[in-house]
């Protein structure tokens, strides 16, 4: 059976708090045997000298978890980017997918690592992928202009004309729709078909 005291019967009886358990020692000879609930509402629960009131606890923990609940659906299921041109937020790689040109360019600024076998004569620049081949080394003398490109946050993606983005902070995937992806990163860069 709980037992209600008015606020100032606390003064004088300690209140033992054990959990989520609030007990009034009733200062007796096995006061542990003789403990009697006390009633938790509107009882400030005492820790490291800061009294915060169980009511405003609970309303304070509903308000963080109605935002969590809220923000992280808006985070992962954020529009697609839709721009012709972006950046990764680090600017090494720029993409431009050209209205008279049906491939998409994605250009590293520090290079194709490592280059391939076959011969260039200007430099490995980046990698192309159209709508529905697979990537390719770009061999080109020119770099995609660089004026103000949309930055492609990590965790972001990107989509247009079949192929799509995605930013992570280990360097940029791309794919298109028919199954052709690539991976372009400061340390190395790969290909590969997913049916």
């Amino acid at each position: 059976m709980a037992q209600f005291l008015p606020p100032h019967e606390f003064q004088r009886r300690p209140i033992i708090i054990e959990g989520p358990n609030l007990y009034v020692d009733e200062g007796r000879r096995g006061y542990s045997e003789r403990m009697h609930s006390l009633s938790t509402r509107g009882v400030p629960e005492y820790h490291a000298g800061v009294s915060i009131p169980l009511r405003n606890r609970v309303v304070v923990a509903g308000v963080i978890a109605a935002a969590l609940l809220v923000a992280v659906p808006t985070l992962s299921h954020a529009a697609p980017l839709r721009t012709r041109k972006f950046q990764t937020p680090s600017g090494n790689i720029v993409c431009h997918l050209r209205a008279d040109e049906p491939k998409l360019r994605c250009d590293i600024r520090s290079g194709l690592n490592p280059e391939p076998r076959r011969s260039c004569d200007f430099d490995w620049v980046g990698l192309l992928l159209s709508r529905s081949s697979g990537a390719r080394a770009n061999c080109a003398s020119d770099a995609i202009p660089a004026r103000d490109p949309a930055v492609l946050q990590y965790g972001r993606k990107w989509e247009r004309a079949g192929r799509v983005c995605v930013s992570r902070r280990t360097g940029l995937h791309c794919w298109n729709y028919s199954g052709y992806h690539f991976k372009l990163a400061r340390d190395d860069w790969s290909r590969w078909y997913t049916p």
